[in-house]
């Protein structure tokens, strides 16, 4: 950002950093204005939508503070990106019968790709998160609608432990607070199952922590029962094994 610009020979005298604002991160990652508008609520406004909100600070403060938003749009995932996924599962677009043809298929017939199937979604989707964050999984759903407004879904079922998270959460789906699952290392699948009375799950999705990964996490790395918080990601097996999505 330019402070002092010299007028005279067009030359630049400093400058200084600006850095986004926790809305242009939310943009950034896909979510629609109307959602961060929710996302940003006053601890009156958040009290309102979901009764029982506690808030630090004035009622006009915001129920998440700066310093969450920026953590929790850098822990999640593009909703946009999501909504692409999302249309290639239940809206693919009818396939091409030239396009599928390649040197490969050419020489290996017998392992050429089958033409993908084209259908749409019947009645309403079942979709359970984890690792859930503010749930950019469920704003997705949302933003599938925009493309498909006769797409219809529900979350079954949500899992966060981090408060500022969940709070975020329950702000911006108040109808699903009841639904929280809680630790992930402590979810009893089979009773997931059991609520569902018979619904099948049609989505269920899972974003662990990546941290363990990069050099910032000294490279612990995810393997299987290491206790790394990356390793989390194989808790979802048990609830892919129950639930069958």
């Amino acid at each position: 950002m330019i402070t002092k610009l010299n007028f005279t020979d067009h030359t630049i005298k400093s400058y200084a950093i600006r850095k986004l604002t926790p809305s242009e991160c939310f943009r950034l990652m896909g979510v629609r204005q109307d959602v961060i508008n929710v996302m940003q609520s006053t601890n009156a406004q958040a009290a309102e939508r979901m009764p029982g909100t506690e808030g630090k600070g004035k009622p006009t403060d915001m129920a998440v503070s700066v310093s969450q938003q920026y953590k929790q749009a850098g822990n999640s995932i593009v909703v946009d990106v999501l909504k692409a996924i999302y249309a290639q599962l239940w809206y693919p677009k009818p396939p091409n019968p030239q396009a599928q043809l390649s040197m490969f298929d050419a020489f290996f017939p017998e392992d050429a790709l089958p033409l993908h199937p084209v259908d749409t979604p019947e009645g309403e989707k079942v979709i359970i998160t984890a690792f859930s964050g503010y749930d950019s999984q469920l704003m997705a759903a949302d933003a599938l609608r925009e493309d498909h407004p006769n797409f219809r879904w529900t979350c079954m079922g949500w899992s966060d432990i981090d408060k500022n998270a969940c709070q975020m959460h329950n702000i911006v789906f108040p109808q699903y607070a009841d639904r929280a699952l809680g630790d992930i290392t402590k979810i009893d699948w089979h009773k997931v199952k059991q609520s569902l009375q018979g619904r099948e799950v049609d989505l269920f999705t899972y974003s662990s922590p990546c941290q363990d990964i990069s050099q910032a996490g000294k490279q612990m790395g995810l393997k299987e029962g290491s206790d790394t918080r990356s390793a989390l990601l194989w808790r979802v097996a048990d609830a892919i094994e129950v639930l069958k999505p």
